[in-house]
């Protein structure tokens, strides 16, 4: 807490404080200073300068939390859907209540597996949230567990799974020499997971300052490409074939860690990659990729010439075709490089909170998971790291049979928005005899919802910063405890969103355990007493960490990576069915092969809005203010051809679907493709959706063909669509 600052107000002096606690928009985890009236009113969010990890960095989407907090369209109680669609408030006690029978009727007709959760990006951000809804799903003992992760790059997953993963970790851009990003833009996402997290701007700066260099492969002179040493641009949907590419080169080249790759590789596999790249040849990835092959081999020896430094991807190569396999060369390109952390580097980014848990420079080996369950009814697979596909969401919904679902309890995720082919999920979601949301606003996924809790908002609850389980996602050492500092607005009955799976277990009779400590099922458990129990394990103890001082506390964990152990396994990075997926890429086209687009002259990609984070903002009047839709972008000399211009109305076709958008000229797009920002949009057939909310760029993606085998997970990259004009209304 600062200082008091003294205001006049309607004829009564009213004192305004300003405390320094952290933004939890996104895992960016920016310090902020919150000033706060003395009725507990939230009146500005700004940078914190001296914040010690941020130092400054303050993004607008977060800024805006005054504007998000006090939004007219904020939903301030619990509400329940009538016959006629529309929502009436209800108490919450009596939502929970209802809920909780309907849910026992469905588990004891069909059992556990019928009541599905899902988490989505802002439950994520929620220190208590996740743990709470972990032991609900275990106290009721469903498998039906759906997250944001199986539709956000979970190709690194299967990739780990298949090929091994470095127990240490990748080099990140503090101790860098050089940085390649592929299809990720942290200088307007401000996150790139392994590599930058805090202030990503200032700390590219830095490492630039001090001689690190940069290669970024993008459809788009983004941002961040613009500062590169080296920029590849390639056609979305092409992440495969210019990785194998520049694999390919760096091996012919010997650009290659021979003495790293002869301990930790195993036998035969080498020789394997070799053979699998070999027919991804400059000249064919040229013209299939639309590549400058100058640009690409000026990459491969940037790159292979400097030992310290990795690669790192973003959402890019995960919405593409073939998510799984980019995800694996992007692997295979650290590991012939032997680009980790060695023994003897430190580790600067302990988690105090978590228990100490050492790093060892030696590869954990291939798992392969997913052989060792039973497949899925739909796609094959099922479970990926303990959670179903969410992109097999709909078919468990509408399908019958075992483990059909009925009932999902939601927390924060806009389903209806942003998982892939939005027509196909939202009829399932409408099959549903219970839905159940838990969202501050009236996204797509509330207004399909039978019930609706009202959650308080980042500033209104206690907190910690957020964490993957096991991992950290930040850059250094450090901790902050993060109490409520505001209150939510008079008359609201929102809830934490922990105590509505709380309540709904007391209420069917189910004894939760936290975190590995039975709750007191009789009375409600604080927010600080879970956060107590979810880092009891923690180096440093929670009560220290409440008595750092604002701002929190960087702290030397005099940890570094411990040497090899008789644990150590081997990466296998050209298993069977790698070598299989890359040898059927490489047949899809072939040099002066015909054009297969006909009519659809141009590849979509996705884009990051600077204003928007997924759908966060959409309901909040300064964002919109800002960026009251999303345009569709257009390199101007594609315009022209097309005989259109900049400003004008078009709909976006794909083979699925088309949404209305304004098209935009944005020259720094390579000719023959066009982007829109996802996390958009409303119902399909929606009057007026596009003024409203904007487009919905999910709405353009078939679940149906070209579905990556290890994830189910529609191509949202690369989709061929076309252009015209739309017909005034």
């Amino acid at each position: 807490m600062l200082r008091p600052i003294w205001a006049y107000l309607g004829g009564r002096v009213a004192v305004a404080i300003e405390h320094r606690t952290v933004c939890r928009l996104c895992l960016a985890g920016c310090g902020v200073i919150a000033k706060v009236d003395d009725a507990g009113r939230l009146l500005e969010v700004r940078a914190d300068r001296d914040h010690p990890l941020s130092q400054g960095h303050a993004c607008f989407k977060g800024l805006q939390a005054p504007a998000t907090h006090y939004s007219p369209q904020r939903i301030l109680t619990a509400l329940k859907r009538t016959g006629d669609g529309s929502f009436s408030p209800i108490a919450v006690a009596d939502a929970l209540d209802e809920i909780a029978e309907k849910l026992g009727r469905i588990r004891d007709a069909w059992g556990p597996d019928a009541i599905a959760t899902y988490r989505g990006g802002p439950s994520f951000y929620n220190f208590t949230a996740g743990p709470m809804m972990a032991a609900f799903r275990e106290a009721l003992g469903t498998r039906s567990h759906y997250t944001t992760a199986t539709i956000d790059q979970p190709g690194k997953r299967v990739a780990a799974e298949r090929m091994g993963f470095w127990h240490a970790g990748k080099v990140g851009v503090e101790q860098a020499d050089v940085l390649m990003l592929v299809g990720t833009n942290p200088m307007v996402s401000f996150q790139t997971v392994g590599c930058f997290a805090n202030d990503p701007v200032k700390s590219l700066k830095r490492a630039r300052v001090r001689g690190m260099k940069l290669i970024v492969i993008d459809p788009r002179l983004t941002e961040t490409a613009r500062q590169a040493d080296v920029f590849i641009q390639a056609l979305p949907g092409e992440d495969t074939t210019v990785l194998a590419c520049f694999l390919r080169e760096l091996l012919e080249r010997d650009l290659v860690d021979a003495a790293f790759c002869a301990n930790h590789v195993a036998p035969g596999h080498m020789a394997g990659l070799r053979e699998a790249v070999a027919p991804f040849t400059l000249d064919y990835t040229a013209k299939r990729a639309q590549v400058d092959p100058a640009a690409l081999v000026a990459g491969v020896e940037l790159l292979g010439g400097i030992a310290r430094g990795s690669v790192f991807s973003g959402t890019g190569p995960s919405m593409g075709a073939q998510p799984s396999l980019a995800e694996h060369l992007v692997e295979c390109i650290n590991i012939i490089g032997g680009r980790y952390l060695r023994e003897g580097d430190p580790i600067t980014n302990a988690l105090p909170w978590l228990p100490r848990a050492e790093k060892y420079a030696q590869p954990v080996g291939p798992t392969r998971a997913w052989e060792k369950l039973p497949p899925s009814r739909f796609r094959g697979v099922d479970f990926l790291r303990g959670e179903r596909l969410t992109s097999n969401l709909p078919d468990a919904i509408e399908e019958p049979g075992e483990g059909q679902v009925r009932a999902l309890i939601n927390d924060g995720g806009n389903i209806a928005g942003l998982v892939p082919d939005q027509r196909r999920v939202v009829r399932a979601l409408r099959n549903l005899d219970l839905l159940v949301s838990i969202d501050p606003f009236m996204t797509a996924t509330s207004r399909l919802s039978n019930y609706i809790f009202a959650p308080k908002l980042q500033y209104e609850r206690d907190d910690m910063p957020f964490t993957y389980p096991g991992s950290s996602l930040i850059t250094h050492s450090w901790a902050q405890y993060l109490p409520a500092i505001a209150t939510p607005p008079v008359d609201a009955e929102v809830v934490d969103d922990h105590l509505v799976f709380w309540g709904l277990a007391k209420r069917l009779g189910l004894s939760l355990v936290y975190c590995g400590e039975p709750l007191d099922m009789m009375h409600p458990p604080s927010t600080e007493r879970l956060i107590e129990l979810g880092t009891a394990k923690g180096v440093v103890p929670f009560e220290q960490i409440k008595q750092f001082p604002p701002g929190g506390r960087l702290l030397v964990m005099n940890q570094s990576v411990q040497p090899s152990n008789a644990d150590a396994g081997q990466f296998e990075p050209m298993p069977d069915d790698v070598a299989a997926e890359l040898a059927a890429t490489y047949r899809e086209w072939r040099p002066g092969s015909p054009s297969a687009r006909g009519k659809f002259t141009h590849r979509l990609a996705a884009r990051r809005s600077k204003e928007m984070m997924n759908n966060q903002g959409l309901y909040v009047d300064t964002v919109r203010s800002r960026a009251p839709f999303n345009p569709v972008f257009m390199n101007g000399e594609d315009i022209a051809e097309l005989g259109l211009s900049d400003g004008d109305r078009v709909m976006v076709v794909s083979s699925r679907d088309r949404v209305e958008a304004m098209l935009r000229r944005d020259d720094t797009l390579m000719r023959g493709v066009v982007t829109l920002a996802h996390g958009w949009g409303g119902l399909p057939d929606d009057p007026d959706e596009y003024d409203r909310l904007g487009a919905c760029a999910n709405r353009l993606l078939d679940s149906d063909h070209g579905v990556d085998l290890h994830t189910a997970l529609a191509v949202m990259s690369g989709v061929p669509v076309y252009l015209e004009r739309a017909t005034p209304t």
